[in-house]
């Protein structure tokens, strides 16, 4: 198939920018013809031109219409169906509250998509999506890839924050829980490059990751102990107990809802047991292997578009209109929504948008400072 897949920016390590990495090389691998639209290329972008994965910022010169657009980011969505007005469209959201991830209401979008549970919501409940059409497909890890470590220290002794930087006072913080345990502290941005895409290399030789997301997925894939970790917010250890119920929020928002404090990272670097993050590895080397992933996800292509093309429905003179009534009313909203001004700049993050639901899934009610 050729396949376009439309991305916002693909400036740092973020989860949709490792996801569209990791997606683009399996379907390449497969023998899929890939090409990646983002009209916000930054230091990832190098990342793509390694892994030989076609990279462009204006759909102008691209002639042939592609078989299936994966859309991902509303406005960019919408620009590629624009450009290729008789593509169907399977559409991934990746995240709760950025208003760049909300995607338009259109009969030729024949699956949404959510990564995870919380992803799910919003698309079911605030945006709308049809029912019938919504479903949710949790990312994967290459398995391949990310070989397991070799087995953990009793005691850990190296620690990385693996994800977008920390703020001088959250870095002091997870500096000083590190350094009570006599634990030495890594940041991947200082460690590995935008443009390396080397992190199967890089995450063996740490013991203790402190990540969110698909960057916890990679770290659990290999063989590292893993706190729930973002640039300002922090959870629990992953558990053997608990790693299945994460697993299906991705690791993600709704699993890091406190601010950083020296003594709560302290007391969760207090709970590390190498034999459960053991058992946690296997757990997820077993269930997250991106083969099942892949086939799932082609298969939603492959309905959408035989669906586009035996459904006589898409192409009414009328049905064609109703698509570019829709298209305008997603733009004219779309607009109120976004400040202009920054939509070159840094999306907002969940944990600070005031739409991040309040419900804590790890807590058990005590409070650490």
């Amino acid at each position: 198939m050729n396949i376009l897949i439309t991305q916002h920016r693909l400036n740092n390590r973020g989860d949709s920018e490792l996801y569209t990495l990791e997606l683009a090389h399996r379907l390449i691998q497969q023998g899929h013809c890939v090409i990646v639209y983002c009209p916000r290329l930054g230091p990832m972008a190098d990342a793509f031109e390694n892994a030989t994965i076609p990279v462009v910022d204006c759909l102008s010169n691209l002639d042939n219409a592609p078989d299936i657009i994966h859309g991902q980011s509303g406005l960019e969505t919408l620009t590629a169906m624009i450009r290729f007005a008789e593509t169907p469209v399977v559409y991934v959201m990746h995240d709760w509250a950025c208003p760049f991830d909300r995607p338009p209401l259109l009969n030729r979008i024949r699956k949404y998509i959510a990564v995870e549970k919380t992803c799910f919501d919003r698309m079911a409940i605030k945006v709308g999506c049809p029912s019938e059409r919504t479903m949710i497909l949790q990312p994967a890890v290459d398995t391949g890839r990310f070989w397991k470590r070799s087995d953990l220290p009793g005691k850990p002794q190296r620690a990385l924050f693996y994800s977008d930087d920390l703020d001088q006072s959250s870095l002091a913080d997870l500096q000083a829980a590190c350094d009570q345990h006599g634990i030495s502290l890594d940041r991947s941005s200082a460690v590995l490059p935008e443009n390396d895409n080397a992190a199967e290399t890089m995450l063996p030789k740490y013991d203790l990751v402190f990540a969110h997301g698909r960057c916890a997925l990679e770290a659990l894939a290999a063989g590292c102990a893993v706190v729930l970790c973002s640039k300002t917010k922090s959870g629990p250890m992953i558990s053997a107990k608990e790693v299945e119920r994460f697993s299906r929020f991705n690791f993600g928002m709704r699993l890091v809802p406190h601010s950083h404090s020296k003594g709560r990272l302290s007391h969760v670097i207090g709970t590390y047991n190498a034999d459960d993050a053991t058992e946690v590895t296997s757990v997820v080397r077993e269930q997250a292997g991106a083969n099942r992933w892949m086939s799932q996800l082609v298969e939603c292509y492959e309905s959408a578009v035989e669906e586009f093309k035996t459904t006589q429905d898409f192409w009414t003179t009328t049905a064609k209109i109703q698509e570019t009534q829709r298209m305008a009313e997603f733009l004219a909203a779309w607009s109120k929504e976004v400040d202009l001004v920054g939509v070159v700049g840094d999306q907002p993050s969940v944990e600070e948008s005031p739409e991040t639901p309040v419900e804590d899934p790890t807590s058990d009610g005590d409070s650490l400072s």
